[in-house]
């Protein structure tokens, strides 16, 4: 058998999602490049919690890694703002991988710095409850970079994902784009045979040193 590594891809589609017991849920995979929005609007379904600006998180196009437009954060020091997606199509969240880019142009977003958080809460009206996943720290201004959370190690019960930004020194933004969820480091999975080869290929969502293939 031969496997042969697909091209990693930035994934634009409409974002999935179902009705279920009342909730908007988020299908998976689910991706948002955030196009098809107004200014200072957000997704459909996602909650915006502002801080010290009643219009952020809020969809701009001021920077963006890909096609029109990012999801951006402002907020004054000393302040939070949330954005919480809709709770998942899956029973479990630790099911989950997530990938996104992450940009800013001020240097309090470097390093320990850093105030910007994945993580989770239980009630999408209440970010007390927030729990901290993983710290956004760029290694770069001005430059947009990839994150990967993986939400495996968690065990607890809380089920929204959310961004938190509670900006360090000095007001200043934070943007992402190019968000995809997915319960796999792999996705886009073809098997193709021909003859006596077999072709195997797939879109990284993860980075993944090794793939083993049984047959």
């Amino acid at each position: 058998s031969m496997a042969e590594k697909g091209s990693r891809t930035v994934i634009s589609m409409s974002p999935s999602l179902i009705v279920a017991a009342g909730a908007m849920k988020a299908l998976l995979p689910y991706c948002e490049n955030f196009e098809d929005y107004e200014i200072n609007e957000i997704p459909n379904h996602w909650i915006r919690i502002p801080g010290s600006s009643r219009e952020h998180p809020a969809f701009t196009t001021g920077n963006r890694h890909s096609e029109r437009a990012s999801l951006e954060f402002y907020t004054q020091a000393g302040s939070s703002c949330y954005a919480i997606l809709p709770t998942l199509g899956t029973d479990n969240v630790s099911d989950a991988v997530m990938t996104f880019y992450a940009y800013s142009n001020n240097s309090y977003a470097i390093g320990e710095n850093a105030r910007f958080y994945v993580g989770l809460v239980n009630n999408p009206n209440n970010p007390e409850s927030f729990d901290t996943i993983q710290t956004i720290s760029l290694s770069a201004t001005s430059q947009w970079q990839k994150f990967i959370v993986d939400f495996s190690s968690y065990t607890g019960t809380k089920q929204y994902i959310t961004f938190k930004f509670s900006p360090f020194g000095s007001a200043y933004s934070m943007f992402i784009d190019d968000l995809y969820l997915s319960t796999c480091a792999l996705d886009n999975i073809q098997v193709v045979p021909n003859s006596n080869i077999v072709q195997v290929s797939w879109t990284e969502v993860q980075d993944v040193s090794s793939v083993s293939i049984t047959y």
